[in-house]
């Protein structure tokens, strides 16, 4: 089930680029139809949420470090690492947020539920023993952590293909550090319907920072626009 509810995160985003929250409620009432308590589902959706937000951040680190090492004089280098640092303490204050909102969500509830807000104060806790029930799981948001950076892995590679296949032989490790890179981009970029514009000049300017020439830079960018 939990796979079926990312292949259709994945697939809605794709077609619509919504936002990280909306995929999440899509997700959470994708596991609810198959039999998940809702405030399971919703605790589920959430912290993996995160743990996906932790490993593109770590992806994103590590196409730094190529980035800074093979291409120090790149204008992308102090961008970049101040966008991960903000990105970095938001992740850290949303999880921070699930291990224990409960108080302050309660609260809320109370102040906007009035008198129904016994029934709100009692989802909030049923939310929280969730929450705490998987953070307490470390084992397996190991797990899951390395599951979704090996796929962050995998779009790298997937790149490392493209450019071979259109005559360029760069390494492993610079299809790696375009990929984290253009990542980091695009999440910047979400605002911008579907992107347009945001990749095609993000690969330009990864192209220009590795030495590959703009037309392949740009031949991938409509590659992966078909894939898309």
């Amino acid at each position: 089930a939990r796979r079926g509810v990312a292949e259709e995160q994945e697939g809605v985003a794709q077609l619509d680029q919504i936002a990280v929250g909306q995929r999440g409620v899509l997700g959470a009432r994708a596991v609810s139809i198959h039999g998940i308590a809702p405030t399971d589902a919703a605790a589920s959706t959430m912290a993996d949420i995160a743990v996906e937000f932790l490993a593109e951040l770590g992806f994103i680190g590590l196409g730094l470090l190529l980035l800074a090492l093979r291409a120090p004089n790149s204008r992308l280098v102090l961008p970049v690492a101040i966008g991960l640092g903000a990105a970095c303490l938001g992740a850290f204050g949303f999880i921070a947020i699930q291990r224990g909102g409960g108080k302050l969500f309660r609260a809320l509830a109370l102040r906007i539920a009035n008198a129904g807000g016994g029934d709100a104060s009692m989802q909030v806790d049923r939310l929280q023993a969730a929450l705490d029930r998987i953070y307490q799981r470390r084992g397996r948001l190991l797990g899951a952590g390395l599951v979704h950076l090996a796929c962050w892995f995998g779009t790298g590679f997937a790149s490392f293909v493209a450019f071979h296949v259109l005559g360029v032989g760069i390494s492993l490790l610079t299809a790696l550090a375009i990929e984290a890179i253009l990542h980091a981009i695009l999440s910047a970029g979400f605002f911008v319907p579907g992107r347009v514009g945001v990749q095609e000049a993000a690969y330009a300017l990864l192209g220009a920072a590795f030495g590959i020439p703009p037309d392949v830079a740009l031949s991938v960018s409509l590659l992966r626009r078909a894939r898309d």
